[in-house]
């Protein structure tokens, strides 16, 4: 992820995710996903902290959001090598 500007009057980020971030993110979603409905199926409670990014960049009653642009891993890892991920992200994005 590349933060490529902040409006401090608008309290928007703009960022770039390349597909590899996205890839994770999608998988982190599938799997918050499964815990939830593996705990409905066994009638119990689920406690979920949700935290909106916004939040990181805006203070508390004030709104504020991110404008993702996608990029080509290519693009983005052209002058280093990605970061590592855990182990149970990369066997779910393969």
């Amino acid at each position: 992820m590349k933060v490529t500007h902040f409006d401090t009057e608008s309290r928007i980020a703009y960022v770039q995710l390349t597909r590899r971030n996205l890839l994770a993110l999608l998988a982190k979603l599938d799997q918050n996903a499964e815990e939830v409905i593996a705990a409905a199926a066994e009638d119990r409670p689920v406690n979920l902290v949700q935290i909106s990014k916004a939040t990181i960049v805006s203070p508390p009653g004030e709104a504020g959001a991110f404008v993702v642009t996608a990029v080509e891993d290519f693009e983005h890892y052209s002058d280093r090598q990605a970061g590592p991920m855990s182990a149970e992200t990369e066997r779910r994005i393969g």
